[in-house]
């Protein structure tokens, strides 16, 4: 699926310094195999595959993703889909791989790659908490 800067949770990602751009490079598809909630792919330097199990990905009877705190998930994964676009494909996945061995963690919540995206999903999942 495509997340439409004109829908409501397009809006708001937008809100939580999503681009219009970003959102337009990047394919969001259920697969409930991956051992976290979600993960983000690099298709090429300017565009992205996320895949998020389906209980991050409710959707209307039209198929639009519906809006709610499951969207801080999401947030988290277009933070890596900026990263791709800004780092080039090849150092994101080196990165990702490095931050890895270096803590020794699949999470690797304290690594550059990390941490700003989990700072952006606790920030977008106290919205929701708070509204």
């Amino acid at each position: 699926m495509k997340i439409l800067h004109t829908s409501d949770v397009g809006q708001r990602l937008l809100q939580f310094g999503v681009t219009r751009e970003e959102l337009a490079a990047t394919h969001v598809f259920q697969w409930d195999l991956q051992p976290g909630g979600a993960g983000t792919f690099p298709l090429s330097d300017s565009s992205a595959v996320i895949f998020a199990k389906g209980r991050y990905l409710p959707t209307n009877p039209e198929g639009r993703l519906l809006d709610g705190p499951h969207v801080a998930l999401i947030a988290h994964e277009f933070c890596h889909v900026r990263q791709i676009r800004e780092w080039g494909a090849l150092s994101y996945m080196g990165r990702h791989i490095g931050a890895r061995i270096k803590t020794r963690s699949i999470l690797a919540r304290e690594s550059d790659v990390e941490k700003p995206c989990y700072d952006v999903q606790h920030r977008v999942r106290s919205e929701y908490d708070n509204s």
